[in-house]
């Protein structure tokens, strides 16, 4: 999904961010190019573990050695093995970075985007309501769908939207190089839906054990509006509606 969305992809965003120029003379040369070229690329890793933990979402990622072997650099073919191994790299941490979205998508961390038309779309996104008693905490993780219209996207920095502070919060945390891929969609609301995806109970000390529910939800809403009376209750007034969109997934949304 993360390599389909659009052009540029993440994989050639990654790859322009972690260019290896294997030129120059001799194989010293090329050695230190390919241990700056996979430095350069396991930082930009590191930056984008950190903002996917920074949503919620946890990883388990391993890093490349920035060191061409000896059998490597000994082989007459060095170069090219050289350029497969760093591309080989890249491909695995855009599917490494796919999969972890995804997994935040079906954890609740992440919401979804649906495209129907070029100005027609359906969103999802997350918010926690907290409600508290003598005997427990309970924190519910509200999922909101929203259907727009007339939508458009606009590219970060998106001077022209105005963003709340959780927005911007993300955006700050955002490794510069994905704001490329990142995008706010704004347009008029026409329907929305609200429902509990996940419900956190966290005793008091009179209690031991935590208990978590989770929804089943709704079966999947179809391409179309012409449901809309199934997918949720319709607005009548017509709202701006914007959320902020990395490739396919919502990181939030607001009013």
């Amino acid at each position: 999904m993360l390599t389909t969305f659009s052009e540029p992809t993440f994989l050639d965003i990654l790859r322009d961010e972690c260019r290896f120029r294997p030129i120059g003379p001799g194989k010293a040369s090329l050695a230190k190019k390919y241990a700056e070229a996979m430095d350069h690329a396991n930082r930009r890793m590191w930056e984008l573990q950190i903002f996917l933990e920074h949503l919620g979402i946890r990883t388990n990622w391993r890093f490349a050695d920035s060191v061409a072997g000896s059998d490597v650099m000994a082989s007459e073919d060095a170069k090219e093995e050289l350029v497969r191994m760093h591309e080989e790299f890249l491909e695995q941490a855009t599917a490494q970075f796919a999969f972890d979205l995804s997994k935040g998508a079906n954890t609740y961390r992440v919401g979804t985007m649906e495209w129907f038309a070029k100005d027609v779309c359906r969103f999802s996104f997350y918010v926690d309501s907290v409600s508290r008693s003598l005997m427990e905490r309970t924190t519910s993780r509200m999922r909101h769908t929203h259907d727009l219209v007339r939508a458009r996207k606009v590219r970060l920095p998106a001077r022209s939207v105005n963003k709340p502070a959780e927005c911007r919060r993300i955006i700050k945390a955002m490794p510069d190089f994905l704001h490329r891929w990142a995008y706010i969609v704004t347009g008029e609301r026409i329907a929305r839906k609200s429902e509990e995806a996940e419900r956190r109970i966290d005793p008091t000390l009179l209690a031991k054990t935590v208990e978590t529910v989770v929804s089943t939800g709704k079966a999947a809403a179809t391409a179309t509006f012409a449901a809309a009376d199934a997918f949720g209750k319709r607005v009548q007034e017509v709202v701006s509606d914007p959320a902020l969109v990395l490739g396919d997934y919502v990181l939030t949304g607001w009013e």
